[in-house]
């Protein structure tokens, strides 16, 4: 979708309260993945182990990382409701929702260590480093933030290992 009116109002609640158009903004789809993958390192239900996030970026999609002129974010939705997110620390410590991480624009690399326990990638410049990282526990979804030309590369493998509970 694109050229969709931003407007601003000090107060407004409706429509007629919004007094400028503060811009125009463009929504594109993600590019395709060649493939992706999540990987379970154990099977059995209530224990606590790595899960290894794997997917590769294609070729079709080139031009659009290597154009991408903005940050780019990569958002991790959970959706199988018998895995849940841990920390990354070495016991896996239960995650909660952290106010101070909750949305764009609070995202920091404290945010990447607590969720993230390895990034790695086949490009020559490796995993790019993120700008940082936010996440809604409750929600289920956990993002990656990237610094203006430095996101993700096109046909390039990546993997993220984090901490999952599995449950019955």
């Amino acid at each position: 979708r694109s050229n969709l009116r931003v407007c601003w109002s000090n107060s407004g609640t409706n429509s007629s309260d919004f007094v400028v158009e503060a811009g125009v903004l463009e929504i594109q789809e993600a590019p395709q993945l060649t493939y992706s993958t999540a990987n379970l390192v154990i099977s059995s239900a209530g224990a606590t182990a790595p899960m290894v996030i794997a997917f590769k970026t294609s070729t079709a999609s080139a031009a659009r990382y290597r154009n991408a002129v903005n940050s780019m974010m990569l958002r991790l939705n959970l959706i199988d409701e018998h895995v849940s997110l841990r920390q990354a620390d070495p016991d896996a410590s239960e995650l909660s929702d952290d106010g101070d991480r909750s949305n764009l624009g609070r995202e920091d690399q404290v945010g990447c260590g607590m969720l993230f326990r390895e990034l790695w990638s086949d490009h020559p410049n490796g995993f790019p480093v993120p700008k940082g990282c936010f996440y809604d526990h409750f929600e289920r979804s956990y993002a990656i933030v990237f610094e203006p030309k430095n996101g993700l590369s096109e046909s390039s493998e990546y993997q993220i290992v984090v901490n999952v509970e599995t449950r019955p």
